[in-house]
């Protein structure tokens, strides 16, 4: 099994994802079960497409979180996977069959200490999302697939979002990933995660977004397009 670095694909032009609070919120579950012992955490995120351009909304979380994590403090990088469970299949196929258009995102989590590119999917990775885009473009949807690398040391999160392209068989990374919060006047306003080169945060220093990364680190986040 060999590892992608995803910063080198292209970027899909003007694109962007904005996720929301609820998104938000399930995604720091998924770290902090990554962080707390290392192993590997799922969930499916659900939205839509606005307005003309590249720019995706993601407002809903799956409710089943029967995903099996396989490998859990195992020191053999080969023990690690992760996939879908029974209920939480069932339900990707029915807001499929529900919802027309409906934008389907798989969140995966891969801990540090395993491996140096542990931020990188992997090429299994990639061979699997093929599958997945198949099976949601049948359905009149459109498939993403996103990881988020866990800095089980430095608390450092990197988070990459990426789409194939069945046409050309290629995949594309977005380009931007902001976060929705709501105002305490009731507006909504999108704020752009950290960005170190192309490599975007979703978390730095355990949540403290006041933090200055020390120099090697953000060198390193600087460089992966050039690895």
């Amino acid at each position: 099994m060999s590892n992608v670095n995803q910063w080198q694909f292209n970027e899909l032009p003007n694109s962007r994802i904005i996720i929301t609070e609820e998104v938000y919120n399930r995604l720091m579950l998924l770290i902090g079960r990554s962080a707390w012992i290392a192993s590997e955490h799922s969930s499916t995120l659900f939205g839509k497409k606005v307005g003309e351009g590249n720019t995706w909304v993601i407002d809903e979380v799956n409710c089943n979180e029967d995903y099996i994590s396989r490998g859990q403090n195992s020191t053999n990088p080969s023990d690690y996977s992760i996939s879908s469970g029974p209920n939480q299949t069932i339900e990707i196929q029915n807001k499929l069959n529900s919802v027309p258009g409906m934008v389907v995102i798989d969140i995966h989590t891969h801990p540090s200490g395993l491996i140096d590119n542990y931020r990188f999917f992997s090429s299994s990775d990639l061979s699997m999302f093929k599958e997945y885009n198949q099976i949601v473009s049948n359905k009149g949807g459109t498939f993403f697939a996103g990881l988020i690398g866990i800095d089980r040391v430095n608390g450092n999160m990197s988070f990459a979002i990426v789409w194939y392209d069945k046409s050309n068989d290629k995949f594309y990374r977005i380009q931007n990933i902001y976060l929705r919060r709501k105002l305490p006047n009731g507006e909504y306003n999108d704020y752009q995660f950290e960005k170190y080169g192309n490599t975007q945060l979703i978390m730095q220093t355990w949540g403290d977004q006041n933090s200055i990364l020390d120099t090697h680190s953000e060198e390193e986040l600087e460089n992966f397009r050039r690895r």
